[in-house]
């Protein structure tokens, strides 16, 4: 029998499994350990992200991370408050849980505790309280303070200068999985070691920084394309695929940000505008052939619905299942 852990966010009870937990766990530590015989002047943080929040009870909830009985130095990602000594109700935080030259981590369950979290959230539609582990000999509040600029773009799909949130999981493993984006994550990664974080298939993903000047100097790595701004814009209603893929039982694939990415660019070419219709798209392309649509029956039930504006799901659900079956194998040899 797979053992498993529960762990229980508000009202929310997940439930993870343990062998995968092991997994991660050893790749993490691996990881850490290789970084620290690297980079041996580095420290290690954990980056919380309040805006996605845990219970009170949990146990890195910051009033329970205060009465751990080792007390690490944490600062807040907000330029007019890096400095204050309280956190912010709603602004995400490093917390230094290895500084350099400390004989192992003093407070080896807080690793446990952070992979636990960030695996039984990977999923979920309000994100991941716990964003990345992050390595960089920059001190807490000079990290922080990068990371809050790292994160004030101008957003070309938006037309204006703001803050976009790369450190969620979700965000970073798009750029993680663009090549377009590598001039920039190696501007984002300046003085960053190692950025590691828990996909949404609860894989481990890592980035570590190039120290290449001509790169890190390079205009245009300061900057994120349009398609990369866009592909931001739509994290929102992947989070929403994401669920009803988890509300169906089947398993996320791997790289899973990307391939749902792919699913609402193809939507949205073929015309497809009414949320219920690109989610009824996206999770067809995942769970059945990637080139359903392709097939005349359902292209046919696409334009329809682009035309009429009649439910997708509504004009599939009038196919007899020996078309349902044609159309959900079409295109799987390739």
């Amino acid at each position: 029998m797979v053992e498993e852990v529960t762990l229980r966010k508000h009202n929310l009870t997940e439930t993870i499994d343990m062998a995968g937990i092991n997994d991660q766990a050893d790749e993490l530590r691996a990881k850490l350990f290789n970084l620290r015989e690297t980079r041996p002047a580095s420290h290690i943080y954990l980056l919380l992200n309040n805006a996605c929040p845990v219970a009170l009870e949990h146990p890195l909830h910051p009033i329970e991370l205060d009465k751990r009985p080792v007390k690490r130095e944490r600062a807040q990602l907000s330029p007019q408050a890096a400095t204050a000594t309280a956190v912010d109700e709603w602004q995400p935080f490093v917390l230094q849980f290895y500084r350099a030259g400390e004989n192992g981590y003093v407070d080896e369950e807080l690793l446990d505790l952070a992979l636990n979290t960030a695996l039984a959230q990977c999923t979920s539609i309000n994100g991941a309280y716990v964003a990345a582990w992050i390595a960089s000999e920059l001190e807490p509040k000079s990290l922080a303070l990068r990371l809050a600029s790292n994160c004030e773009l101008f957003d070309s799909h938006h037309g204006r200068r703001h803050r976009i949130p790369l450190y969620e999981p979700h965000r970073m493993a798009l750029l993680l999985d663009e090549p377009e984006a590598q001039l920039f994550l190696n501007q984002f990664l300046k003085q960053l070691h190692l950025w590691a974080f828990i996909g949404a298939a609860g894989e481990l993903r890592a980035i570590t920084s190039v120290d290449q000047a001509s790169t890190q100097d390079a205009p245009m790595a300061r900057h994120l394309s349009l398609a990369l701004c866009r592909a931001q814009a739509r994290t929102s209603l992947a989070r929403l695929a994401m669920l009803g893929l988890v509300k169906s039982g089947a398993p996320m694939p791997s790289h899973a940000e990307r391939r749902i990415d792919a699913l609402l660019v193809s939507a949205d070419k073929l015309g497809l505008s009414h949320e219920e219709d690109v989610i009824f798209f996206v999770l067809n392309g995942l769970t059945l052939s990637a080139l359903w649509h392709e097939h005349p029956q359902a292209r046919n039930c696409i334009e329809r619905s682009r035309v009429d504006g009649a439910p997708l799901a509504g004009l599939m659900a009038q196919l007899t299942d020996e078309m349902l079956d044609e159309i959900g194998h079409h295109g799987a040899d390739h």
